[in-house]
């Protein structure tokens, strides 16, 4: 019990941050946690936005991409800035600042 009297009475866990966002759209949970990009996106994407509010984080991390294997350097373009890449021989190097 909180100290308000209220109580938890359960916790479901979602196959999916969509699925999380659709149960909450349709009023199937009142209150969740998950990451906020995700969050925002699919609250967004369902036009219920402004239906829900946040609260300060629970905890703070890391939200990370996964590529192809064979976009390892698209993507290292995107973190690092310009790169020259030779992507028949898998190498990138870094094109200077003018």
């Amino acid at each position: 019990m909180d100290r308000m009297g209220h109580h938890v009475l359960n916790l479901k866990r979602y196959s999916s941050s969509e699925t999380l966002a659709i149960a909450a759209a349709n009023q199937e949970i009142r209150v969740f946690c998950n990451d906020k990009p995700p969050s925002v996106y699919y609250l967004n994407k369902l036009g219920v936005e402004n239906d829900f509010r946040q609260s300060a984080p629970l905890y703070f991390g890391e939200f990370h991409r996964a590529v192809p294997e064979f976009e390892a350097l698209l993507e290292a373009s995107a973190q690092i800035g310009s790169i020259d890449t030779d992507v028949s021989s898998g190498t990138a190097k870094k094109i200077p600042q003018a």
